[in-house]
């Protein structure tokens, strides 16, 4: 399997996923998966982002990191958050489908490309400190 670093679902109606040894792009209106990624984005959008439309320019999943951006009469409305508060399956499922989609537009094989879900950051529980403790300095 060859692993997705990037995915790019455009506005104008293509989208794209980008790994180490391939870079492949597929309409989007062929997916019947990119609907659940979208809307998983917009319900995992920051409380603090101002609102749009919901007509975007470019969202961009990296494995680490998700980037929503959108211009409306000139204003911009962007906004980020980890990765991993997407559903992984979803995404995976939209990575596989661009993969067959575009494998039967170019009638060939089908490249075998995934996405490896990041997993999200674990917080130290309540008794827990978030940095490592030191030991005290000796006293001189």
């Amino acid at each position: 399997m060859k692993n997705t670093n990037t995915i790019h679902i455009f506005g104008y109606g293509e989208t794209q996923v980008i790994g180490n040894e391939f870079n492949i792009k597929v309409s989007t209106s062929e997916l019947k998966t990119v609907d659940a990624v979208i809307s998983d984005i917009n319900a995992n959008k920051p409380t603090t982002a101002t609102a749009d439309d919901g007509k975007y320019h470019v969202i961009t999943i990296y494995a680490g990191n998700t980037q929503y951006g959108s211009e409306k009469e000139g204003k911009e409305f962007n906004y980020s958050f980890e990765t991993s508060l997407l559903n992984a399956d979803n995404i995976k499922a939209l990575v596989e489908e661009v993969d067959a989609v575009y494998a039967a537009n170019e009638k060939g094989t089908a490249l075998g490309i995934t996405f490896e879900a990041p997993v999200a950051e674990e917080t130290p529980a309540a008794n827990e400190s978030a940095a490592p403790s030191t030991p005290d300095e000796p006293k001189v």
